[in-house]
């Protein structure tokens, strides 16, 4: 079974270089550019593994918002923040331990790393 990852990020450029890399180490990727897409996608899909969201992006949801949705809707779904401002840190704390902000950009391999740290748990 491949593992399925939801990358919500609205910067194109970004999410398309994220996107290749977690393909080309096996992963299928499923790529939302705001929150509201994002939460679209998760409604209408079950098989979403990961769930890899910045914070700030465009529309009335942002990656906390998401990332709360996901936590309370579908709890298997494991959860990655990543944000530019470590300022966002107190507002995660209710997602507990996967609720740790990473700081973007992020290297593939603390990426990688991080993502199979999720998918074993």
């Amino acid at each position: 079974m491949k593992i399925v990852i939801l990358l919500v990020e609205d910067e194109p450029i970004i999410r398309m270089g994220v996107a290749d890399h977690l393909e080309s180490i096996g992963y299928k990727v499923v790529e939302a550019g705001n929150g509201g897409q994002a939460i679209r996608i998760l409604s209408e899909r079950r098989d979403v593994h990961v769930l890899v969201t910045d914070i700030h992006m465009p529309g009335e949801i942002n990656g906390i918002d998401l990332a709360l949705w996901t936590r309370d809707n579908l709890p298997s779904t494991k959860i990655m923040v990543m944000s530019g401002a470590q300022s966002d840190a107190p507002r995660l704390r209710p997602l507990g331990d996967e609720g740790y902000i990473y700081s973007k950009p992020i290297s593939n391999a603390s990426l990688t790393k991080r993502i199979r740290e999720l998918v074993e748990k």
